[in-house]
């Protein structure tokens, strides 16, 4: 008989452990789920994006939802979010930029990214490189810099957004090496390409994906990586020296955020299907056919890594003074 009970609270224990863990395995998501992006559509964070939310859609059998909410340079988009509930259903996906830059050039924002904001992780980096026409007689970055040296005042290099990640770490770049530059911000990639392509510029600074096509159709060259370490995918674009030896760096990432406040066991649910997505090989090879790669970082490794590139923008604008308010 003792037996028999013994037996029989242990199945009891095992049929309430699976119900919990079943409960806990549908804490997320719980409805349709939406993604916002900051942006218009058809840039390198829309594709991504959008790429992610298919994925998603098949593994959690919910409908995955990406809204393009655009205007204040992403400040706009991140605010419904952050004005959402805080059950995970709603989250934002973004450059990087957006949270790490954004609070030290505008004293005026009407939310605070880094602490209204959660990283659930970080997807894929988010590469930058300096490209010029492919007529120009430039083979190298140092060959540009000493055409700067010997020009000076007279070279336009353009970024995609004012007082983005791109405009500081050049204008920063331009200080710290006494090169006198002429540094005009655009509102997105394409003018600033047609203007480069138009020889109205001389250089334009961008992330890879941007501007791939224009390399790829040998319409333009890309003359150095802004990162320290080289991307497999584009064996012939070299990687940058780094700050201290001269060189140009740029740091960002895709990010995936919800609201903070979030209860940590659901952010754990969508970090474990967003890792599983971006480890297939499919997903892999679409990042790199943009000239991305792909990242795992749990939460608090994302935390950390976006902290660390918030104070080395904060140290830019220490530099540059720039400001867009």
């Amino acid at each position: 008989m003792l037996n028999f009970k013994k037996a029989f609270q242990l199945v009891l224990i095992a049929v309430l452990a699976l119900g919990s863990s079943f409960a806990f395995a549908q804490d997320w998501p719980t409805k349709p789920v939406r993604i916002v992006v900051p942006f218009s559509p058809g840039g390198s964070t829309d594709a991504v994006g959008r790429y992610l939310a298919n994925k998603m859609e098949l593994i959690t059998k919910q409908s995955v939802v990406v809204e393009n909410i655009t205007g204040g340079g992403s400040i706009v988009g991140m605010r419904q979010v952050i004005g959402g509930a805080t059950d995970g259903n709603s989250m934002v996906f973004t450059g990087s930029g957006s949270i790490t830059v954004m609070k030290h050039t505008n004293s005026n924002l009407p939310i605070d990214p880094e602490n209204d904001l959660t990283p659930v992780t970080l997807i894929n980096t988010l590469p930058h490189w300096i490209v010029v026409r492919a007529d120009r007689p430039e083979k190298t970055f140092e060959e540009f810099v000493d055409y700067i040296r010997k020009n000076p005042g007279t070279v336009s290099i353009s970024v995609n957004q004012v007082g983005g990640s791109a405009h500081l770490a050049l204008a920063s770049w331009a200080k710290t090496n006494n090169l006198d530059i002429i540094v005009v911000p655009y509102r997105g990639s394409s003018a600033a390409m047609i203007d480069l392509l138009g020889g109205s510029t001389t250089a334009h600074v961008d992330v890879v994906g941007s501007s791939l096509q224009f390399v790829k159709a040998e319409k333009a060259k890309a003359l150095l990586l802004l990162q320290e370490t080289p991307i497999e995918s584009l064996p012939d674009v070299p990687a940058s020296p780094p700050v201290d030896k001269g060189g140009l760096l740029v740091f960002g990432q895709h990010v995936l955020a919800v609201k903070t406040g979030t209860p940590p066991s659901i952010i754990n649910d969508i970090y474990e299907v967003v890792r599983k997505i971006t480890a297939e090989p499919d997903f892999v090879a679409f990042l790199n056919d943009l000239g991305y790669e792909r990242m795992d970082t749990t939460p608090a490794e994302s935390r950390e890594s976006l902290a660390k590139d918030s104070k080395i923008y904060a140290d830019f604008v220490k530099t540059t003074n720039i400001r867009v308010n």
